[in-house]
């Protein structure tokens, strides 16, 4: 289809009305989008308390900020789980600092984020702590650029393992009285 369109030099005056109306139709659509995004179909606001479903453009901005909101924070878990991944395959391959280096990484990222209200999930850190603390105390000799909070790792990894179990406890009696 898009090999008909493909000459620059042919005239919007020479297509038929139903092709024209295809190429148009993109474009109706996004302008009806910036004017009010409720309009487009296929979008992924319910109704309100409105009968007919309609949103205020504050309410409506509201949903979107919360949407990409959560769409950051899983992009991020996403990342991070990638570098985790990445870091155990140089692991497999003996290459120990770029092992070392991908964890790094994954730390930085979270320390980057962490008074914002994306962050990254608790047990994912403990993975990275963890899997660092182990390839740091086996002392491979390639292993070069060593941070102060190298020394500490284990530390963290026991509190934040003594956090996970205290909530999963907190659930447990929550559910069992709900």
């Amino acid at each position: 289809m898009v090999q008909r369109f493909c000459d620059d030099e042919q005239a919007l005056c020479s297509f038929d009305n139903n092709t024209v109306s295809m190429l148009l139709s993109p474009l109706r659509q996004l302008r009806r989008a910036c004017c009010h995004p409720q309009l487009v179909k296929g979008g992924y606001l319910v109704g309100t308390n409105n009968s007919r479903g309609h949103v205020t453009m504050a309410k409506l901005l509201d949903q979107l900020t919360k949407k990409a909101q959560n769409d950051v924070i899983e992009a991020l878990r996403v990342l991070v789980t990638s570098c985790n991944g990445i870091a155990g395959v140089h692991q497999i391959k003996h290459q120990w600092q770029e092992a070392a280096d991908m964890y790094h990484h994954v730390i930085q990222l979270w320390e980057e984020h962490t008074n914002d209200v994306i962050g990254v999930d608790r047990l994912p850190r403990i993975h990275t702590l963890e899997n660092l603390a182990d390839l740091l105390e086996a002392e491979h000799c390639s292993i070069s650029g060593r941070t102060l909070r190298d020394d500490n790792l284990r530390s963290e990894v026991i509190t934040s393992l003594v956090y996970v179990v205290l909530i999963i406890d907190w659930l447990a009696v929550t559910t069992a009285t709900v």
